[in-house]
C-alpha cells in the first residue's frame, strides 16, 4: 500500500492574501512577498479610483457634460476588475509558493503600509474636520463681527429730522435701514425697486417728522446681507 504523500506546507494562506487584498489592493501581493507587483495593483487602484471620482464630481456639478459622468463609470467598472483580479493573482501566488513554484523568504516591507493608512487616514479625517469646523467657525464670527458703515441725523428745522446714510467699509452688505423714534417706528430706507443695486445706495436719506418740541431718541438699526441686524445710530436730538 502506497504512503499518501504529503499536503505541501502552507507557507502562505491563499484565503489570508485574497482578504489582505480585498481589504487593500496589492496588499495580498505584499503579504506574498511580492513588492513590485503589490505596487502594481495599490497604484493603479489608487490612481483609477482618484481619477474616476473626479469625472464623476465634475459630471455632478456641470450637467450639461453628461459624458464624464459614463467616463467615471467606465473608470469604476476597470478598477473593479484590477481590484478583483488582484485577489486573483494573490491567490495563485500563495498556492504556488506552498507548492514549492515560487520562493518566498520574507513579507514585503510593504506589507505594513495598509495598516499605517488604517491608522494615519482617520486620524488626518479626523485633523481635517477640526480644522475645517475651526476655519467655518472662524468666517462664521467674522461674517457676525461689527459692520462698519455709518449714518448721521441732524434737524433742517423744528419739526423734521433728515437721516442720511454714509457707506463705509461694509456698505456692500446692507440691504435696508428702520429707524424709530422714541421707541416707534418712524420710517426706514430700501433699495430701490428695479434698481438693479445689491446694497443700499450711499448718500440715500429719510425724512421723519419730529416736532422740537419734544426730546426725540432716535435709534437707526441696519439689516445685513448675512441676516444680522445692527444698531447704526443711537442718539437724542
Amino acid at each position: 500500500m502506497q504512503t499518501p504523500s504529503p499536503s505541501p506546507a502552507k507557507i502562505r494562506d491563499p484565503v489570508i492574501a485574497v482578504v489582505l487584498s480585498f481589504l487593500c489592493p496589492g496588499w495580498g501581493q505584499w503579504y506574498t512577498g511580492r513588492t513590485g507587483d503589490g505596487l502594481k495593483f495599490f497604484l493603479a487602484s489608487l490612481f483609477l479610483g482618484i481619477i474616476s471620482m473626479v469625472f464623476f464630481w465634475m459630471g455632478i456639478i456641470t450637467p450639461s457634460q453628461p459624458y464624464l459622468l459614463g467616463l467615471a463609470f467606465i473608470l469604476i467598472i476597470i478598477s473593479l476588475g484590477v481590484w478583483i483580479y488582484g485577489m486573483y493573482d494573490t491567490y495563485k501566488t500563495a498556492e504556488k509558493i506552498n507548492r514549492g513554484e515560487l520562493a518566498f523568504t520574507e513579507k514585503s516591507g510593504l506589507f505594513w503600509l495598509p495598516v499605517l493608512l488604517i491608522i494615519i487616514v482617520p486620524i488626518l479625517l479626523i485633523a481635517s474636520a477640526f480644522v475645517s469646523a475651526l476655519v467655518f467657525g472662524m468666517a462664521d464670527i467674522a461674517s457676525h463681527a461689527t459692520k462698519v458703515v455709518a449714518v448721521t441725523a441732524y434737524r433742517p428745522d423744528a419739526n423734521h429730522i433728515i437721516v442720511t446714510y454714509q457707506g463705509g467699509q461694509d456698505a456692500a452688505y446692507l440691504q435696508s435701514i428702520t429707524i424709530s423714534d422714541n421707541g416707534v417706528n418712524a420710517g426706514g430706507m430700501n433699495i430701490p425697486a428695479g434698481s438693479g443695486l445689491t446694497a443700499l445706495p450711499v448718500g440715500i436719506n429719510a425724512t421723519i417728522a419730529a416736532p422740537y418740541s419734544t426730546s426725540n431718541h432716535i435709534d437707526v438699526i441696519g439689516h445685513f446681507s448675512d441676516g444680522t441686524d445692527q444698531v447704526l445710530l443711537d442718539i437724542t436730538l
